[in-house]
């Protein structure tokens, strides 16, 4: 390992001979670079000749290409990258330095960036903006590197990051010079915009009275910090933005270790990033940033950021329940997302964690044991006159296994299987297939409704090995067909609409469920989850919490069963007498212990009733649920039911 770096070291050091504006430190991408250099040159000497004087000779800028092992390497792309960084340090204090990573084993790519200003001389005032600096240069790379996705666009995306930067140097370079100081913002609107969307930041608008200048006002406790010296009106009456927030904090510090941070433009420049983060100390933190328009009070972008002390998979899928949770709060329009949310399972790992009753398979547990060690076979390369899954994707299972037959390593494959596979026939979960695939042991043979082994001419009848797109994309494996059936619910949550679905489209469908919440239809509380959220399917999140729907199966965490509402009447006017008197709404319902896919009425249908009954609401919004009839002997819910029926 660290041979590899003090060969990385040498290939950096190779640039410290020239006098070039642009200078190329690495390039272990595999992409030429002398194509692209002649174009940027110009760019990066016009942008030096921008600088103050005195700086011009102190200015690069610089470019290193990742090798692609560096992700598996001791320390990752963060050691390589630093590297590059102290190199460009030790040859001219003041840079701007790009790095290209290609796509990483999970598919991302990005280009890296990391900018040296002076803070003497011509910058010496303006500290504050220099800090965001970085932010908007590197918003503009990705920006528009993203928009393309391409590593043929890299050079094009890094001309972008030499113009904002150019632009920023002509914009504040004379600012601190004598007279000058007047006419020049030490952190204008944009900058901090800039900042902001770049570190992850959500933005939305929301209507808020106009700030209250020459007021310290705050409110803190030990939740809640809000310095944005900014009021709303609720309910007639105008109280602290941090003290109208406070009331459901709290309601999520219950299960939650969450704090609040709440700043503004008058007050965010006047506190560095680190010592914002440090004013609370919890484990999860919601930071809300008033970005105001100063022709237009009322009306902020304002912007939104969960902030946790970790970033794993689990920590973001919380950070995005609990942002799901504010919206909800603050009943928001207009909403974008400046990551992409398709959750993973860590949700509902969290939720279960916090209030039980969740089954505890995910699709991770799922992929780790079914699939994760196999080869993965490419099924863009498919012929393209194979049909196309949900998502576009060639999907041709014949050619999936020939093509598994050309690897090298056919361990997994019987004699019999490979005979199969070139007849075209699907391969089966034999003792071969068995001793490379241990876990897909319960797969081995097909079984009734019951759980019986099926047999044909007296010998069990072995279940067949299909291909699974990963996540609905061109990445296949091979797993059994029971096993596909099985954790269906799991491993297809995205569909072709949800894929296709703008950010703001996703939040809008959400907003318009939780508007839509019937507590009449929902036997518990609302949590959020976008993943799979069209589908119907009821083992996903928000299907258990969003509002029911007549004959679409709806899963109740907290009793464990899938409840389907067939019949609903809903009164126009509550009635003043009889049996019901006050009633505005009632559905009756039957609650099953399983579900599955129906395939010939194309829906999920529940499986072994386990009680039915009605639930109504009255005019006074109360809801109450009445079981008619139970039929699970052993159900502690059923004992309760038939003692009390006698």
């Amino acid at each position: 390992m660290k041979n590899f770096f003090f060969v990385i070291y040498l290939l950096i050091s190779t640039f410290l001979t020239g006098q070039n504006c642009y200078k190329v430190v690495a390039d272990l991408t595999g992409f030429p670079t002398s194509e692209y250099e002649s174009i940027l040159e110009p760019l990066a000497c016009s942008l030096i000749n921008e600088m103050p004087t005195e700086f011009q000779n102190q200015f690069k800028v610089y470019h290193f290409g990742f090798y692609s092992q560096n992700e598996f390497m001791q320390g990752g792309f963060q050691a390589a990258w630093q590297i590059a960084i102290n190199d460009a340090k030790s040859t001219t204090p003041y840079y701007l330095l790009f790095g290209r990573q290609n796509e990483d084993s999970k598919g991302n790519s990005r280009i890296w960036v990391e900018i040296s200003l002076p803070s003497t001389g011509n910058f010496s005032c303006l500290s504050d903006v220099i800090s965001t600096i970085k932010y908007r240069v590197e918003n503009a790379v990705n920006t528009y590197y993203n928009s393309h996705k391409s590593p043929f666009e890299y050079s094009n995306a890094e001309k972008e990051g030499i113009v904002k930067l150019q632009s920023i140097v002509v914009d504040i370079k004379n600012c601190c010079q004598p007279g000058n100081r007047n006419i020049c913002s030490q952190c204008e609107a944009e900058s901090i915009s800039d900042y902001m969307v770049a570190s992850g930041f959500d933005e939305f608008s929301i209507n808020l009275e106009q700030p209250v200048f020459g007021q310290n006002l705050t409110f803190q406790n030990s939740v809640v910090n809000d310095i944005s010296n900014r009021r709303v009106l609720v309910g007639g009456n105008s109280i602290l933005l941090g003290e109208y927030l406070n009331s459901f904090v709290n309601e999520l510090n219950a299960n939650v270790d969450l704090g609040l941070i709440v700043t503004s433009n008058l007050n965010f420049c006047q506190l560095h990033t680190r010592e914002l983060e440090a004013l609370s100390n919890h484990k999860y933190n919601i930071w809300f940033h008033l970005d105001e328009n100063e022709n237009n009070y009322s009306i902020s972008k304002e912007k939104i950021k969960i902030i946790s002390q970790d970033d794993t998979a689990f920590d973001q899928g919380i950070n995005f329940a609990l942002t799901s949770f504010v919206y909800q709060k603050l009943n928001l329009t207009g909403i974008t997302f400046s990551t992409e949310n398709d959750l993973s399972s860590e949700i509902s790992d969290f939720f279960a964690n916090v209030y039980g009753g969740i089954d505890p398979v995910t699709p991770q547990n799922i992929a780790d044991n079914l699939w994760n060690y196999q080869p993965k076979i490419d099924m863009s390369k498919a012929p393209e006159s194979s049909p196309k899954n949900s998502l576009g994707v060639q999907r041709n299972g014949r050619w999936f296994f020939k093509e598994r037959l050309t690897m090298q390593d056919k361990s997994m494959w019987s004699q019999e299987n490979i005979i199969r596979i070139q007849n075209n026939e699907a391969p089966r979960v034999d003792q071969t297939w068995l001793l490379k695939n241990p876990n897909h042991i319960e797969f081995e043979f097909k079984k009734d409704a019951s759980g019986n082994i099926l047999y044909e001419n007296g010998q069990p009848v072995r279940q067949k090995l299909i291909h699974h797109h990963i996540d609905h994309g061109k990445k296949c494996v091979a797993i059994p067909e029971g096993a596909h059936t099985q954790y269906s619910k799991y491993i297809h949550y995205l569909t072709k609409n949800e894929k296709n679905f703008t950010k703001a489209q996703k939040l809008a469908a959400i907003r318009q469920k939780i508007s839509n919440l019937n507590q009449g239809m929902a036997l518990c509380g609302l949590f959020l989850n976008v993943t799979g959220f069209l589908t119907g399917d009821p083992g996903n999140i928000i299907n258990w919490f969003g509002p029911a729907k007549i004959n679409q199966l709806k899963y109740d965490p907290e009793s464990k069963f899938y409840t389907l509402f067939y019949n609903e009447a809903i009164f126009e006017k509550a009635p003043k007498s009889g049996f019901h008197k006050g009633w505005k709404r009632f559905a009756w319902f039957k609650a099953f212990v399983d579900y599955a896919w129906d395939e010939e009425i194309n829906k999920f249908v529940g499986i072994g009733i386990g009680f039915e009954g009605y639930v109504f609401t009255t005019e006074d919004k109360k809801t109450k649920l009445v079981i008619t009839d139970c039929f699970i002997e052993d159900h502690q819910d059923c004992i309760e039911f038939n003692k009390t029926r006698g």
